[in-house]
């Protein structure tokens, strides 16, 4: 995600926190440490020589597109 996604639907981010990582507590889940740990992944998946696709508008409409590039769709 960008930091420009992150910053406008953090609320969603954080009401969707425990449909994949069951976190129980999000006490300390904050824009800037969010923000901060997305961009340290984005580094370290490019440093190791992944491609990394971004989201910055449309979450469904990314999560669909990159199914339809990796033909994961019926």
């Amino acid at each position: 995600m960008t930091k420009n996604y992150i910053a406008l639907h953090f609320g969603e981010i954080l009401n969707h926190g425990c449909d994949i990582e069951k976190r129980m507590d999000d006490s300390d889940c904050t824009l800037e440490r969010l923000t901060d740990d997305n961009e340290r992944f984005i580094k370290g998946f490019k440093e190791a020589g992944e491609q990394v696709v971004l989201i910055d508008n449309d979450y469904e409409k990314a999560i669909w597109n990159l199914l339809l590039i990796f033909n994961l769709t019926e």
